[in-house]
């Protein structure tokens, strides 16, 4: 009998398919270098194939690829693998890099015209020895299950959480619920498969097949007796019976191609260490290095640029996360005087806090534990007694506290009692800095860099032992990125700005039910007025809140546009913005059921909904700031959404009356910058039109509009003015001459004439575009005055649309980035001056360019001028900041 331990192992890789699965692996979270490559496919497939080498040791190994050439496939049936989507950019530049990689590890690579990688291992595999060898097919494609015997498999790499599957015989009869393996082409003969676009038989999906295999046992034995069967599966299957066999030649793996199972070639070599030094090095893999080669590569970055790291770092020095020692410490256990003493002897220290709830003012600590990164946490359940611990923690001066999210800490910290006054490290801020377009979420971290998989449906905060280590684990990876790259940014800004917006939130705004009760009554009579003319209009009723009835009546019954198209997700006709907005220039029915939406979106949104969150306890509305949100590092905020509160229409408008002060001894202020984007543009554009315009006062949007339009100052209309003002702020978001001519209700010719014009008046601004775009292509990414990098992988992408927005991105981000930490710093000055001057009034929100105040009138006058001083003054351009400050006794008022 045969050890099956000294049998040959084979490994046969399905290149393209694991390439495919480590991109879109990686999809929302790319592996972008500093040239601005996305490596995700790479490091991914790199990652897969080292797992296979370390665990299952083969002794054999070969990567087959897909061939570019047409195959017999599509010569017999054109219309073969033809609704596959494009290759993705991405896929293409890291195919020949994997291959050359694979090549320096010494595996063979295997590419045949016109057969497809499927197609060459199925041949190898017929080839291999049954009694010596076991065959691995490297593969999540279930199609090679027609392959499986007793000595080869199919081997489905893991991925996340998922281990690998290693299919045998007796679980590819399982999957496809039939009794033979030579059984699977008949299934797929049946059912097609969408992805390669094989027909099958319409009608007939899995069950079906399954039960019509098991009982003909075969597709020419069931296409034989057809007549035994009814109805639609009878008229089906005679009816696309040639279409079932051409299904069925297209699903059968081919074992015929030109390939011979080298046992030589194929033998695990040595690797070519230099060469993928090499590699590694312009690809700027500094941990695959360490792991394969035991050192890192020389980073061949672009000439000038900072290269951005590899944070997907492992800790092969270290116990996995979930292998520490979490200790529970007790009250008058020795352990709270050492900790005492880490406290002082330490450089930082990670905290991790359990609340019973996430509310505000009712919510209670349940456990906090810490970790000094020795391999072990704290655990402390809070009581009197350990509440003084927590304290000296939260005010320690000499160390600093490494946390995630530490803003809603802070304010249910406040509610308890509790006040953070030390340094602080917030991982997600941090993280925030580094990769602005990936996701920040604390378990996708850990899973990314860390390589730490919580159990599904587990939360962070369920276990603090196991979050303080973790977070300490981050520090060690973005801390270094950090003072590197980002230090004046994250030390100076985003930090401090933690606690000037926990304290905001902390204290809240308040509202008037009365006045939304009285707006919403009101809203609901127009809603009434305006669904009742539509449906005069239209001469029936209908529900007007039904897109389906709603497309029924305008297209089918009134027959607005004869050209309209029911959408293909739907199936029903589109009725969203863009549409109604096209027909209202025709038609008026339209226009008016735009309003109604339009009332009834401020109706749920605000009026209606804003009392609903009011909390109980303080009679505030507490909206939360999200500062790791918007790329471009303006905050946004939700529950409620404060940004969206519409300001152009009347009605809108009236909603910001229902904002008042606390106390009916003061009042509302507003500040608000004046045209602070454009100020910016003139400043980092340096063009001096511009710079004069803003210098002297003048007004912006006149200015421009002279020049443009070749005109005196006195002698520019209102029309000249709007259209002036469209450019203004339209081309810093990189308006085309189509868009302009939208907006302005004018032809392409004018809008161009326009912009032509434009360019020729501010020509600092046209240098400025162009040299933001080159300096993006050097760099891979936009840069605001104040360090805030805005990473750009489509800036060198040969799709001309994708570039295209990575250019706009390029221009408009260092302004609006700019706009955003000005306004930043601004609020982190008045914070820190209201302090020091023990002021009672306070800093309750912030709208785009705009910061709301709660005054005690008795402070109007000194609040007006450190308002003014700070936002004014708190950075010196080439053009004065202006302030625009009013006051009233709600935020309408006041505005």
């Amino acid at each position: 009998m045969t050890d099956v331990n000294a049998k040959k192992k084979i490994f046969l890789i399905d290149s393209l398919a694991l390439i495919y699965r480590a991109h879109f692996a990686f999809i929302n979270n790319p592996r972008i270098n500093s040239k601005g490559q996305n490596t995700s496919a790479i490091f991914g497939f790199v990652n897969s194939l080292l797992e296979i080498i370390e665990k299952e040791k083969p002794t054999h190994i070969a990567a087959a690829f897909d061939s570019y050439e047409p195959t017999v496939r599509h010569e017999d049936f054109t219309a073969y693998k033809a609704n596959r989507d494009k290759q993705p950019e991405d896929i293409t530049f890291a195919i020949p890099v994997i291959k050359q990689i694979l090549q320096a590890m010494n595996i063979a690579v295997l590419e045949m015209p016109g057969y497809e990688a499927d197609d060459i291992i199925a041949t190898l595999v017929k080839q291999a020895d049954r009694v010596n060898s076991l065959v691995y097919m490297v593969t999540p494609d279930k199609d090679y299950s027609q392959l499986v015997d007793d000595h080869i498999f199919i081997y489905k790499p893991g991925r996340g959480s998922k281990e690998v599957e290693i299919w045998d015989t007796q679980r590819v009869l399982k999957e496809f619920g039939i009794e033979k393996v030579e059984q699977v082409i008949d299934i797929q003969s049946l059912t097609g498969d969408a992805v390669d676009n094989i027909p099958g038989v319409p009608g007939i999906g899995p069950k079906t097949a399954q039960s019509l295999i098991n009982q003909y046992g075969s597709l020419e034995n069931l296409l034989a007796h057809t007549h035994e069967l009814k109805g639609k599966i009878k008229e089906n299957l005679e009816t696309y019976a040639e279409q079932a066999r051409i299904s069925y030649q297209l699903a059968k793996l081919m074992t015929d191609a030109p390939v011979i199972l080298d046992e030589k070639a194929f033998a695990v070599k040595e690797w070519d260490k230099s060469r993928l030094e090499e590699i590694f090095g312009e690809l700027e893999f500094k941990n695959l290095s360490r792991r394969m080669l035991g050192k890192e590569p020389e980073i061949k970055s672009k000439e000038g640029i900072e290269v951005q790291g590899d944070l997907f770092t492992t800790y092969p020095n270290h116990q996995s996360p979930s292998m520490i020692q979490i200790i529970h410490v007790h009250t008058g256990d020795k352990e709270t005087e050492h900790i005492r003493f880490l406290l002082k002897k330490s450089k930082f220290l990670s905290l991790a806090i359990q609340y019973t709830d996430d509310k505000l003012f009712t919510s209670e600590i349940k456990a906090f534990a810490v970790s000094f990164n020795q391999e072990k946490a704290y655990l402390f359940d809070y009581q009197e007694e350990t509440k003084e611990m927590l304290q000296e923690i939260l005010s320690a001066q000499d160390i600093t506290l490494i946390a995630y999210d530490f803003k809603k800490d802070i304010m249910l910290l406040k509610s308890n009692g509790l006040e953070f006054n030390g340094f602080l490290f917030d991982n997600l801020i941090a993280h925030y800095l580094i990769d602005s377009e990936s996701s920040h979420d604390f378990n996708r971290l850990c899973e990314n860099y860390l390589h730490h998989q919580f159990v599904s449906g587990s939360h962070p905060a369920d276990n603090p032992g196991q979050f303080a280590f973790l977070n300490i684990k981050l520090y060690e990876l973005f801390s270094k990125e950090i003072e590197e790259k980002y230090h004046h940014l994250f030390h100076n800004i985003e930090i401090p700005l933690v606690s000037v917006l926990a304290e905001m939130e902390y204290h809240g705004v308040k509202i008037s039910s009365e006045i939304l009760a009285a707006l919403s009554a009101e809203l609901q009579n127009e809603l009434k007025a305006l669904e009742e003319k539509v449906f005069r209009l239209c001469g029936m009723s209908f529900n007007l809140n039904s897109p389906q009835q709603l497309g029924h009546v305008l297209f089918n019954v009134l027959k607005l546009d004869p050209d309209a198209k029911k959408t293909k997700k739907s199936g029903q006709f589109s009725t969203n913005e863009e549409v109604l907005t096209r027909l209202a220039e025709k038609h008026e029915i339209a226009g008016v059921i735009l309003e109604y939406r339009e009332i009834q979106k401020l109706k749920s949104t605000y009026s209606d909904a804003l009392p609903g969150l009011v909390n109980p306890v303080s009679g505030m509305i507490h909206t939360s700031y999200e500062q790791a949100v918007a790329s471009t590092g303006r905050l946004s905020s939700r529950n409620p959404n404060l940004q969206n509160i519409p300001v152009r229409t009347e009605r809108g408008r009236l909603i910001r009356k229902a904002f008042i002060p606390r106390q009916p001894e003061r009042l509302i202020l507003s500040a608000d910058y004046s045209q602070i984007e454009l100020r910016v543009v003139a400043h980092v554009s340096n063009d001096e039109a511009m710079i004069e315009a803003f210098r002297t006062g003048k007004d912006i949007h006149t200015s421009t509009a002279a020049k443009v339009f070749g005109v005196k100052s006195e002698e520019v209309n209102s029309d000249m003015r709007r259209k002036a003002k469209e450019v203004n702020f339209g081309i810093i978001y990189g308006i085309s001459s189509w868009g302009l001519a939208q907006r302005l209700g004018i032809s392409k010719k004018e809008a161009s004439e326009i912009i032509d014009n434009y360019f020729k008046s501010f020509p600092g601004i046209k240098n400025y575009m162009q040299e933001s775009i080159e300096k993006a292509r050097k760099s891979g990414y936009a840069e605001t005055l104040f360090g805030r990098r805005r990473y750009l992988r489509d800036i060198n992408s040969v799709n001309a649309m994708q570039r295209a927005f990575a250019e706009r991105n390029a221009i408009n981000a260092p302004v609006q980035g700019t706009a955003a930490d000005i306004i930043k710093l601004a609020m982190i000055k008045i914070h820190d001056t209201f302090k020091k001057e023990k002021l009672k009034s306070l800093m309750i929100m912030q709208v785009h360019d705009e910061l709301v105040f709660d005054v005690i009138q008795d402070e109007y006058e000194v609040v007006t001028e450190l308002v003014r001083e700070g936002m004014e003054n708190v950075v010196r351009l080439k053009v004065p900041l202006i302030v625009d400050i009013g006051k009233g006794m709600n935020w309408l008022d006041a505005h």
